[in-house]
């Protein structure tokens, strides 16, 4: 039993028509009718009345209806969830640093953030004394010059090896 047999099925059921299942999922008839011959032929029970006018589910049929619709339901989350997973960093950041980091380090260090989080809003703003450095502020809010980390959301901290200058062409 595979995904594109229990979702041939659900829609067979839904549309009532072998033919219309097919057209919906863009296979040909004879694709749909073999995914549900399989799945009848693996489960070793007809799954569907077929009549002339309509097709129904028998009630082995229907049973499987309902475990085939919260499977094809979980599978859309899944895909929902993972292809929103690279947007759910989203908002603004602000960085404090002094004038000699913010002009040669943080632009190759804004490019790398940019690429990792694409959702991420960097603002473009040069203060002298960087806001939040003084008096211990930092710390007191919770972050330490070593970052902190916090249910799903972490902060990273970039920090040059001891002694290495920064030096915007680097490769």
């Amino acid at each position: 039993m595979d995904i594109k047999q229990l979702e041939a099925f659900c829609m067979v059921v839904r549309q009532g028509s072998f033919s219309k299942a097919a057209r919906v999922l863009g296979v040909s008839q004879p694709t749909v009718s073999a995914h549900i011959s399989t799945l009848e032929k693996e489960l070793g029970c007809e799954l569907l009345i077929r009549t002339s006018k309509s097709i129904l589910p028998t009630d082995k049929g229907a049973t499987l209806l309902g475990y085939a619709q919260g499977i094809m339901s979980l599978r859309q989350k899944a895909l929902e969830e993972l292809s929103r997973e690279d947007s759910r960093y989203t908002g603004s950041i602000t960085i404090a640093a002094s004038s000699v980091p913010a002009q040669y380090c943080l632009p190759e260090l804004l490019s790398e953030f940019s690429r990792e989080y694409p959702g991420g809003i960097l603002p473009a703003a040069q203060h002298q004394q960087p806001a939040g450095c003084g008096g211990g502020k930092a710390r007191q809010g919770g972050y330490s010059p070593y970052g902190r980390q916090s249910g799903e959301h972490q902060l990273r901290v970039y920090q040059l090896p001891q002694g290495r200058a920064c030096d915007n062409n680097r490769q």
